[in-house]
């Protein structure tokens, strides 16, 4: 007794220095010493599934990832250990020495091995893993303490920085054993029962992309350890690049047999969320594009969560529609929608919307009619401006301009330009859209004000305002145009954003054909302007013939530009919609018969003037002997026609239709030779002489409704009253007799 009393008050006295061997100061458990252990540890069930009490599954797993296998990738020989347990071992063979690192609180000793949070991606964190173990214990963790902190922005030892935990507080949810031992090739002992020792985050922890560090130190009530067991791969002597802390001083952790570099395990768990960035803009300007995820606006350049839909909605400016949308380089086809969404965001993505001008309601485009390009004809550079926006240039040094802008602003200064509606239309005027800006503005609007008049002539030669006045606000919105007024010899100058003044009429204004003059004046928030910007074109000084007002000495002069003497054009757009007038022309052709025609059942004479795109329905009545030979449009034959009803579908320009008739071949006029039914057109009642031969007429509408039946009484002369039915063209039938059945187009006025 006394001789094992002596020896295991040697062992442990060994025990209770950090290395475990005659020099107390080692940071490594290696080899030499455990040859010298003969205590056995109390052995009981290994649990070969490690208890995972995190919220989410595993993120990263050290030992895995280096290629280690089992349970934190330490695992050399699952199952060889008592009652299945398994072996993670030291190959001695190899030349590998040490089983596990030093870090014990007592000596001030930690450990250190880092992770990657990959780009694109933040990881939410709500526990960790390390492993250790305390020679001689049971497989009851003896291990009670644990201190974890995480380094960011390097190593501990290259320029890293705490960013998470400190070494100062015990973290330690829970132990467990882990189901496997710490053995040598030639002493496979259960003396060293590995414990999986975790950390629950109360708050879990987020981390961006980026390299971190986490370090750890341990305490336990055995006199050895605790000690870190490193990441074991089978014939492997490299297993990472962990590092060791004493007393402030960070060295590699390497073997103490080999040299070589080792990692520690660990496990991460939480879940891993990619994020990917997300760019959208608008290619050449006229409107823009903004972007909601779950209904939240975000910016150009921020990240989003992956699978998340982003939802892009395009606004044009008044005039322009969307031409197509592209993702990625990539055309969207068959889509031209104002919204488009990216479903289930897998990759960083630029949305791009480009517009295109809506020619279904641009009336008219004053700087573009005068030749110039680009929004409202004044862009002169389209991509060469500040932040590579559009610029309406003035041509300074090369064609000696001097005119910026010409001044619009209350009460002092009126401009106006005029425009013409072509012969033979109107125009529907329900929006209009000036352009101006304030010297030293930004891209957010700062006019408030518009107010408008349109003159039936000019201004200054006997025009009288037939719409608006110049005391009533109709602003309805201001929006940026994407373009720069600048000098070209200052190109990228964003003093002078241009902006968009856009008035919605309350009632669509009509005008017919002719020559009109529209009158403007704005003003601002700020001390300079408004101001309009004339109508440039590359190259051209002179650019239209708009007018300006003087209010304080009533006087109009010609909008002329100061340095040339030229006069200029005022940008403005017309929006709404034009409607032809055509002029319809009928006749018969040799007489036999007459010709009337209808629009949306009036009837009309010949030579009036028809709405566009409206029907008109021409209705032939041929004297008595006489049917329809043909009918002629604009001189052509309507081939297969010879019906008493011809109608000239979607009016789309002047119109000419003549009808020609011919000696009867089978008219209801003839069936008894006698039988006469008059007049055509008719009033309030239609006539048949000798109608011995009929049953009884149907009157029908030209959409088919039955809207009078007529039976026949007498064989002499019968009056039809007719005083029921509305104007406009029937087909009546006339039901014979003798079974037969005929059909004539007959119109009441």
């Amino acid at each position: 007794m006394k001789k094992l009393f002596l020896l295991l008050l040697v062992n442990f006295s060994l025990l209770s220095g950090f290395a475990q061997k005659t020099n107390d100061r080692e940071v490594s458990e290696t080899v030499s010493i455990s040859s010298e252990m003969d205590i056995l540890p109390v052995f009981t069930s290994p649990v070969n599934n490690f208890i995972d009490k995190s919220i989410d599954g595993e993120i990263y797993n050290n030992g895995i990832v280096a290629g280690g296998s089992g349970i934190g990738g330490f695992v050399t020989d699952p199952g060889a250990g008592p009652g299945g347990s398994d072996y993670s071992t030291l190959f001695t063979t190899l030349g590998l020495n040490t089983f596990g690192a030093g870090f014990q609180i007592t000596s001030t000793y930690s450990v250190a091995d880092d992770f990657t949070v990959p780009a694109n991606t933040i990881w939410t964190i709500d526990s960790i893993i390390v492993f250790g173990y305390q020679t001689g214990s049971t497989t009851i963790p003896t291990i009670d303490d644990l201190r974890l902190q995480i380094w960011s922005g390097g190593a501990p030892n290259a320029g890293g920085t705490v960013s998470y935990g400190d070494l100062v507080t015990n973290v330690l949810d829970e132990a467990y054993w882990t189901g496997v031992y710490r053995v040598s090739e030639t002493t496979a002992d259960e003396n060293r029962p590995i414990m999986g020792l975790r950390v629950e985050m109360g708050t879990p922890l987020e981390l961006p992309a980026g390299n971190y560090w986490v370090e750890y130190s341990a305490g336990g009530t055995l006199a050895s350890g605790p000690w870190a067991n490193p990441i074991a791969i089978v014939g492997v002597t490299t297993t990472g690049n962990a590092l060791q802390n004493s007393s402030g001083v960070w060295n590699d952790f390497t073997d103490s047999g080999t040299g070589t570099p080792q990692g520690f395990p660990f496990i991460i768990y939480g879940h891993s969320t990619s994020y990917f960035s997300v760019s959208f803009n608008v290619e050449g300007a006229n409107g823009s594009l903004s972007a909601k995820v779950d209904g939240i606006d975000i910016t150009s350049g921020d990240v989003v969560e992956e699978a998340k839909n982003i939802e892009f909605t395009a606004h044009p400016v008044i005039g322009f529609k969307v031409k197509e949308w592209i993702v990625n380089a990539a055309v969207v086809t068959d889509h031209t929608e104002l919204t488009y969404t990216l479903e289930n965001l897998t990759e960083a993505v630029t949305v791009t919307v480009e517009f295109e001008r809506d020619s279904d309601t641009e009336l008219f485009n004053n700087g573009i009619e005068a030749g110039g390009s680009g929004i409202g004809g004044f862009v002169t550079n389209p991509v060469s401006g500040f932040n590579g926006y559009g610029v309406s240039a003035l041509a300074n040094t090369s064609l000696s301009m001097g005119t910026i802008g010409f001044s619009f602003y209350i009460p002092d200064y009126t401009i106006a330009d005029e425009f013409t509606i072509p012969a033979n239309s109107y125009w529907t005027i329900e929006s209009l859209v000036f352009y101006g800006y304030q010297a030293g503005s930004t891209e957010s609007s700062t006019i408030n004000d518009l107010r408008m008049q349109i003159w039936d002539a000019a201004p200054n030669d006997g025009g009288t305002v037939i719409y608006g006045d110049l005391s009533t606000n109709i602003l309805t919105n201001t929006s940026w145009t994407g373009v720069y007024r600048a000098l070209e010899t200052d190109l990228l100058n964003s003093d002078r954003p241009i902006m968009m003044i856009h008035a919605l009429l309350g009632t669509p204004l009509v005008l017919e054909e002719g020559t009109y003059w529209i009158e403007v004046i704005t003003t601002g928030s700020l001390a300079f302007g408004p101001y309009a910007p004339p109508i440039t074109i590359f190259g051209e000084t002179t650019t239209g013939n708009a007018l300006q007002y003087n209010v304080g000495s009533t006087t109009w002069i010609d909008m002329n530009d100061s340095g040339t003497g030229t006069p200029q054009g005022l940008p403005f757009v017309i929006y709404g919609n034009a409607t032809g007038l055509f002029t319809v022309d009928f006749n018969v052709v040799g007489g036999n018969g007459s010709l009337a025609a209808l629009v949306d059942g009036i009837g009309i004479t010949s030579g009036d003037i028809v709405e566009e795109g409206k029907n008109i329905a021409f209705i032939a009545s041929p004297n008595t002997g006489y049917s329809v030979k043909e009918w002629r449009v604009d001189g052509v034959v309507v081939s297969g026609n010879t019906e008493e009803l011809y109608t000239l579908e979607n009016l789309s320009g002047d119109a000419s239709v003549s009808v020609e008739f011919e000696e009867y071949i089978t008219s209801v006029d003839h069936l008894t030779g006698a039988l006469n039914i008059y007049p055509n057109p008719f009033n309030n009642a239609v006539i048949i002489d000798n109608a011995a031969s009929l049953n009884r007429i149907v009157f029908t509408n030209i959409i088919g409704q039955t809207m009078l039946i007529a039976e026949i009484k007498s064989q002499n002369q019968q009056i039809i009253n007719t005083n029921m039915l509305q104007e406009g063209a029937y087909m009546v039938t006339f039901y014979m007799e003798t079974g037969e059945e005929y059909v004539k187009l007959m119109v009441k006025e």
